[in-house]
């Protein structure tokens, strides 16, 4: 599971986060982290540390991924990036959760969109 707005309070590095899930390296490379790895993540912006987050989720390497609000607070190329991880992570079996505050069109990539109206 990965949450909007991560707050790391323990000076781990990028790379030491993602390995507490698994396997880091194509996962850093993937969501652009490498250059970040030495890092330590109390020292990310905001979109970092949710990418770190989701790095994080996607290393465990479960076969439901949940996660909230993943696109927020990224930049046009980190949002593609993590569309195109998900989507990879779903066509290979996974289910993928997303909640998120978008517009159906901006969910275009997803299989299927589940509206909530209160």
């Amino acid at each position: 599971m990965a949450m909007q707005n991560q707050v790391y309070t323990l000076g781990f590095t990028v790379r030491q986060v993602i390995e507490m899930g698994g396997a880091a390296d194509e996962i850093m490379g993937q969501l652009y982290l490498t250059h970040l790895a030495n890092r330590r993540v109390t020292t990310l912006s905001g979109g970092e540390s949710q990418r770190v987050a989701i790095a994080q989720a996607i290393a465990q390497n479960t076969p439901v991924l949940l996660l909230d609000e993943p696109l927020s607070a990224q930049d046009v190329d980190s949002r593609q990036r993590i569309i195109e991880l998900l989507k990879k992570r779903a066509d290979a079996g996974s289910t993928i959760v997303v909640v998120a505050h978008s517009h159906e069109n901006d969910l275009s990539w997803a299989d299927k969109v589940i509206k909530n109206f209160l």
